[in-house]
C-alpha cells in the first residue's frame, strides 16, 4: 500500500481508533487515581474507626472488670453473712435450750 491509495475513510477509521484508545487511557487513568484517593481516604477513616473501637474496648474491659470485682465482693459478703447466720443459729439454739448466756438482773 502506498500513500496515494490511502483515502479519507481509512484515515478517519485509524484516527477514531487512536482517539478512542487515548480517551480510554485517559478515563482509565483518572478512574485509577480516583480509586486510589478513595482507598487512601477509606484507610484513614478505617484507622480512625479502629482507634475508636480500641478506646471503646478499653472502656468495655474496665466495665467488665468492675462488674467481675463487684460480683466477687458480693460473693464474699454472702459467705460472711452465711457464717454470721450459722453463728446466730447456734447461739439461738443454745438460748432455746437454756445453755446460752443468761445474766441476772
Amino acid at each position: 500500500m502506498d500513500l496515494s491509495s490511502i483515502n479519507s475513510g481509512v484515515l478517519l477509521t485509524v484516527g477514531s481508533i487512536v482517539f478512542s484508545a487515548g480517551a480510554f487511557y485517559a478515563v482509565s487513568r483518572r478512574d485509577a487515581q480516583a480509586t486510589r484517593a478513595d482507598m487512601l481516604r477509606m484507610n484513614a477513616d478505617t484507622r480512625l474507626d479502629i482507634a475508636d473501637i480500641k478506646s471503646d474496648l478499653k472502656a468495655l474491659n474496665k466495665v467488665v472488670m468492675d462488674v467481675a470485682l463487684q460480683n466477687q465482693r458480693l460473693d464474699n459478703q454472702g459467705e460472711r453473712l452465711n457464717v454470721i447466720e450459722k453463728r446466730f443459729e447456734a447461739r439461738w439454739d443454745e438460748l432455746r435450750r437454756g445453755e446460752g448466756l443468761i445474766t441476772g438482773r
